[in-house]
């Protein structure tokens, strides 16, 4: 009699799918991932695992729809983690309004569970799942400031959300950069305004990148927008910096830096009621002019090869490279126009025609 070759077991058989699934998606190969997961999900139809990765392929692969039912299913699959996982991604997903609300909601209550749990087990909450409450609590905080600012009670919800957030977490500098937008909306003093916004940046400005705790591009970007609405542009150029060594390839960030450096060589911008958190004068237009049109120059580059979509953006990006053209201003990557500046004191500045290349933490009372 022949030998036969011995057959594998379904759950190795999974396990082998599960495993190739994960590669491709490490690998940002997710049309092949997405065939794998799909065979892992005609074998077992519930196969969290599965579902799970088939709902973020179709993400990525555009397909927000397909994506959204994987999600709907994860959300009720008992998994208390993997609940909160997909309930964020539908409060992301939907309308903005009242849905949204609701899922964030939800989301936080399962958050709180896994909390409690944590500190039952442990006896400690992890700094990761601390961070997640936080998010969850802005991001109902943001609601009420943007879609839902309509509402009766939307101030005094999105000021009680971050207050909560900071009552759990208060080293995340996203609770602090949304309590300045807070005050700035609701015309709270300056003062306290610009407070909020250095918590913030106190939060992270003495991390290496590499910590896990440093905040995202997004993140960055938001508070450098905070500083420049206070008319601080030191500390908004050099946020925005931050985030460009982070990540150089990202078109809205350049645009940020870009437009700092604009308002500077302006020198119309002053900080509201005449504060400032330092004394850093603003450089003239020789000098942040050129830094400006480098910045905005690889806004535009980057806007093109990475397929951006943001049409406002690309139209502000032109409108001031073109008053940058038209004023005959160099380009100079960031660093050079100073040394420039150093080198000349004293001399006439000549354009060429290069066209390339701590305070106390604080609420609101």
């Amino acid at each position: 009699m022949a030998d036969t070759a011995p057959t594998s077991q379904p759950s190795e058989i999974l396990a082998e799918l599960l495993q190739k699934t994960l590669i491709h998606i490490s690998q940002q190969e997710y049309e092949q991932a997405l065939q794998h997961s799909e065979q892992i999900l005609e074998k077992d139809a519930d196969n969290a695992d599965g579902l799970q990765f088939r709902s973020l392929c179709n993400l990525e692969l555009g397909n927000p729809e397909a994506a959204y039912e994987d999600f709907f299913r994860l959300a009720n699959c008992g998994d208390l983690e993997r609940e909160v996982d997909a309930k964020l991604y539908l409060g992301q997903m939907a309308d903005g309004g009242e849905n949204s609300l609701e899922c964030f909601r939800s989301a936080f209550e399962s958050i709180l569970g896994l909390l409690e749990r944590q500190q039952s087990d442990a006896g400690e909450q992890t700094t990761d799942l601390k961070r997640k409450a936080t998010a969850t609590l802005v991001s109902l905080a943001e609601l009420y400031m943007t879609d839902l600012c309509f509402s009766p009670d939307a101030q005094q919800a999105s000021f009680d959300y971050l207050n909560q957030a900071l009552s759990i977490d208060s080293t995340d500098c996203d609770i602090h950069t949304n309590l300045a937008s807070h005050s700035i909306s609701s015309q709270q003093p300056a003062q306290q305004s610009l407070q909020h916004a250095l918590n913030a940046y106190n939060c992270w400005k003495e991390l290496p990148i590499s910590d896990s705790m440093f905040p995202t591009t997004e993140s960055m970007r938001s508070l450098a927008k905070v500083f420049v609405e206070l008319g601080d542009l030191t500390n908004a150029l050099d946020i925005a910096k931050t985030a460009l060594a982070v990540d150089d390839h990202d078109p809205e960030t350049w645009y940020i830096a870009g437009w700092i450096l604009f308002l500077e060589g302006d020198g119309n911008v002053t900080p509201l009621d005449g504060i400032g958190s330092n004394n850093t004068p603003p450089r003239p237009k020789e000098v942040a002019w050129p830094e400006s049109k480098f910045a905005l120059e690889s806004c535009a580059k980057i806007y093109l090869e990475v397929e951006y979509d943001d049409q406002p953006l690309l139209e502000h990006v032109t409108e001031l490279l073109s008053t940058l053209k038209s004023s005959n201003i160099p380009t100079k990557p960031f660093g050079d126009a100073d040394e420039d500046e150093e080198e000349d004191e004293g001399e006439e500045w000549v354009s060429d025609d290069q066209d390339e290349e701590d305070g106390d933490m604080q609420v609101d009372k």
